[in-house]
């Protein structure tokens, strides 16, 4: 399966991407600060990023890095069943996916971004070896 084949949408999931990207949350916003301009080991992301049906918060196309901030609603049992499905789907197309939760990335945003940097170099020392 080719990486353009993972991500095909439909015209109104590209819509609602672009009306999120405005609209972002507080915690997204501090993310996004951290992230953005290739900050974190070079790497470059992109913000709600269709994939499929799916938008996700923040994807990095070149280590195929999906990364999820969840308020208090993914505290929801109803939430978290369809996150865990919507997880699993996402990495059944050869994404990786890690979440944090918005209280953490507004609280100990250091902490998130060692997380995310350990990660992402899981991922460059995989496809060096690849």
């Amino acid at each position: 399966m080719t990486k353009r084949r993972v991500f095909m949408y439909d015209q109104r999931v590209v819509q609602r991407a672009r009306q999120l990207r405005k609209q972002m949350t507080f915690a997204e916003v501090v993310l996004w600060q951290r992230i953005r301009k290739k900050q974190v080991l070079g790497v470059a992301f992109q913000r709600q990023r269709p994939i499929g049906h799916y938008i996700v918060d923040f994807f990095a196309p070149d280590l195929w890095l999906v990364v999820e901030v969840d308020g208090r609603t993914h505290d929801n049992p109803r939430q978290s069943v369809y996150d865990e499905q919507r997880e699993r789907r996402l990495e059944s197309l050869g994404l990786t996916v890690i979440r944090f939760t918005s209280e953490e990335t507004v609280r100990e945003p250091a902490s998130v971004i060692d997380r995310l940097c350990a990660t992402i170099e899981e991922l460059l020392e995989i496809s060096d070896q690849g």
